[in-house]
């Protein structure tokens, strides 16, 4: 956390190359750069599906998903209902448009760290709940989106949110636009093993530094989420297991239940059996033989079996529930922090490919400083000279300013997914503990009643 902390690999404080930044925080204590395109100036999305964008009232819902078409040309498309200053609309988005989405912010804005969206999936592409929780994981991507001050204002969003004639515009960018959103894993940190700054691009700066412990940073903490959305997965998966498990025993024990009340019939109609003991049983075991009320203990033994039946019905609905609960507030998540953190890599290499772009505009200028020099007392034209001496230095000035403008940008997106993943994962802990306890609870619920009503029997 050093490079948040102002302390460097090695513990001492440092300073960035960029001029320095006031910070001040938001109605959700969240920190952000004192810049007009990095102030968020109202909260981030809603727990609702319904987000608050950042001017004025901005109001974006993922809902209704259809299915169109039939066969392999068949897709799920979403209504997407957009508010924003007392404007209405509804337009239909597939996938792959706001795959296109993405890519035009990815492109346009390579210091940005572009919110992450769901996988896509070749299979069980149309189950009901598989369509929900990929329209949950497109709903937290508009989320995002909308309440980022770059994000919004850009013209793509607000032709992705309101034209009704996206395929015609879309047609410009076709060549430009990603085919797949598989693998969005699979490649990460592989530009990540490496040093972030090379030596052979001159001397590492304390910005270089910084950039190097968010690399190392973001490796960590994507194979940390890595494996803990794999484990919880896991979990969930055993989870609808124990849910088939328990209606099953159930289902089992019910049968029971009727076999004892078939023997309880079979056995008095059977001539010759006597219905009750013709001997007198003592006193404090007539009870007991004879059964509540009368009852022999065939039906007793069948009630209590019917008890239990009941119960693990139960709780296969609560372990059920229980695990969808489970799925939306932690393993989903988990799975978005974890692209979200391959946005971080890919942001940091395109961090790197602006300082590689700059150490090679000085390298190019040097040389060609040096050949001027070899050249003086040559016949060549001196403005000829000078204008390609002035071209190679604007191209360093351009240069250093796009990296010291990405730098910045990317120290305050840091920041920016930092303080929002400790607001989510707060939530997140606080929602998943409280599930288990009411799980628990209800679970202690049902066998104490089961408990009673066999002690009655």
């Amino acid at each position: 956390e050093n490079f948040m902390e102002g302390g460097g690999s090695s513990g001492k404080p440092y300073t960035s190359n960029f001029p320095t930044r006031k910070v001040k925080r938001d109605s959700m204590g969240s920190r952000h750069p004192c810049h007009p395109h990095l102030v968020a100036k109202l909260p981030g999305a809603t727990p609702s599906n319904k987000s608050r964008g950042l001017k004025g009232w901005f109001v974006v819902e993922v809902c209704d998903p259809i299915r169109v078409n039939e066969g392999l040309t068949s897709h799920m498309a979403y209504k997407i209902k957009t508010e924003h200053k007392n404007k209405k609309s509804e337009v239909l988005r597939r996938y792959r448009e706001f795959l296109w989405l993405k890519t035009v912010l990815v492109e346009k804005y390579p210091g940005y760290l572009v919110p992450a969206l769901p996988e896509k999936g070749m299979i069980r592409k149309f189950g009901g709940g598989y369509v929900h929780q990929r329209m949950r994981g497109l709903q937290k991507f508009l989320d995002r989106i909308v309440n980022h001050a770059v994000f919004s204002a850009d013209p793509a969003v607000t032709m992705f949110l309101h034209s009704q004639k996206l395929e015609e515009e879309k047609a410009k960018n076709e060549d430009k636009e990603e085919t797949t959103a598989l693998g969005m894993l699979s490649g990460f940190g592989a530009a990540l093993i490496t040093p972030f700054v090379p030596r052979s691009l001159g001397e590492e700066t304390k910005s270089d530094q910084a950039c190097n412990e968010i690399v190392e940073y973001a490796l960590k903490l994507h194979k940390i989420l890595s494996e803990l959305h794999l484990r919880s997965e896991g979990l969930m998966r055993k989870g609808k297991d124990s849910s088939k498990a328990w209606k099953d025993l159930g289902k089992l024990f019910l049968n029971l239940s009727r076999f004892h009340q078939v023997q309880k019939t079979t056995k008095e109609t059977i001539p010759g059996t006597p219905l009750r003991t013709p001997l007198r049983t003592p006193t404090h075991h007539r009870r007991s033989s004879s059964g509540h009320g009368g009852e022999p203990e065939e039906t007793k033994l069948a009630n209590g079996l019917m008890v239990v039946s009941k119960c693990c019905d139960r709780m296969s609905l609560t372990t059920d529930e229980s695990t969808d609960k489970a799925i939306l507030n932690l393993v989903e998540p988990l799975k978005e922090y974890a692209l979200l953190v391959d946005g971080v890599a890919k942001m940091m290499n395109n961090r790197k490919k602006a300082k590689e772009a700059y150490y090679n505009a000085q390298i190019a200028f040097k040389r060609k400083r040096e050949t001027i020099e070899k050249k003086n007392g040559s016949q060549q034209n001196p403005y000829n000279i000078k204008r390609v001496e002035r071209e190679a230095l604007a191209e360093v000035e351009s240069r250093k300013k796009e990296l010291d403008a990405m730098t910045h940008s990317v120290f305050a997106e840091i920041i920016r997914f930092r303080s929002g993943m400790y607001q989510d994962f707060k939530i997140l802990l606080k929602t998943f503990i409280k599930m288990k306890v009411d799980q628990s609870k209800r679970n202690l619920e049902v066998w104490s009643e089961a408990l009673r009503e066999v002690k009655s029997l």
